[in-house]
C-alpha cells in the first residue's frame, strides 16, 4: 500500500495555524515543523496501516517533504505507531534520488519493481497520477478524475483536504501575484462556477 503523509496519515493543522499566527506561509518554518516530528496521527490512520501491516502488506509512505527531513518523518510516523518495515526504505521523499522530484509517479513505479501495489492513498491527484494530469485547470482535473474511475473507490482513495492542494491553485488558473483579495475572488468564482455544472 502507496499512502501519502502530511494530510493523509498526519495532521498538520498546528502548523497551520502556527504559521497563520505570525502572519507566514509554506515555506517558512516548514522544515522547522518536521523537524519537531510532533504532527499527530489522523484519526484512523494508525489502525488502518497496522491492520495493513498486521495481513502481511508493507507500507510505504510516499511524500513531497524534501529529503532533509527524511529522519524527522520517519521518526515522526513511528512515534505515532506506523508501522515500519525492517530493512526496507518505506519512508520515500522528494529528492531522495535524483529523479524523485514532486511528480510521485517514479516513487510509485520504484515500490511496484518489487511489490504489488493494491491501493493507492492521498489527499490530492497527484498521489494517484502525474503531474501532467495535475496542473491542469479544473475543467482538465475533472476529466482526469473521470478518466481514471474504474480506480476510485476500489484501489485508490482520496482523503478530503480543505486546507490545500492542487485544487486550489487550479482554482486561480493557476495565477500568481494576484494577491489574498484576488485569490479569494478567483475561488469564490470557481465555487459559483461548479455549482452551476450540470
Amino acid at each position: 500500500i502507496i499512502v501519502d503523509v502530511d494530510e493523509t496519515m498526519l495532521d498538520n493543522s498546528p502548523w497551520q495555524v502556527r504559521a497563520m499566527r505570525a502572519g507566514t506561509a509554506y515555506p517558512v518554518g516548514w522544515a522547522e515543523w518536521c523537524e519537531e516530528a510532533s504532527a499527530e496521527a489522523l484519526p484512523g490512520a494508525v489502525d488502518f496501516a497496522q491492520a495493513a501491516a498486521a495481513k502481511g502488506v508493507t507500507v510505504f509512505y510516499v511524500t513531497n517533504r524534501d529529503v532533509s527531513v527524511d529522519d524527522a518523518t520517519a521518526r515522526n510516523l513511528a512515534a505515532r505507531g506506523f508501522p515500519m518495515a525492517a530493512g526496507v526504505d518505506v519512508v520515500l521523499t522528494k529528492n531522495e534520488r535524483e529523479d524523485w522530484g514532486s511528480d510521485k509517479t517514479s516513487r510509485r513505479l520504484h515500490v511496484a519493481e518489487q511489490y504489488r501495489v493494491v491501493m493507492l492513498l492521498g489527499d490530492n491527484l497527484g498521489d494517484f497520477i502525474g503531474d501532467e494530469y495535475t496542473r491542469l485547470d479544473n475543467a482538465g482535473r475533472r476529466d482526469a478524475v473521470d478518466r481514471f474511475m474504474a480506480h476510485w473507490g476500489t484501489d485508490w482513495f482520496m482523503i478530503p483536504n480543505a486546507i490545500y492542494g492542487g485544487w486550489s491553485q487550479a482554482a486561480v488558473g493557476y495565477r500568481r501575484g494576484l494577491g489574498k483579495a484576488g485569490e479569494l475572488r478567483r475561488k469564490l468564482r470557481a465555487l459559483d462556477d461548479g455549482r452551476r455544472r450540470p
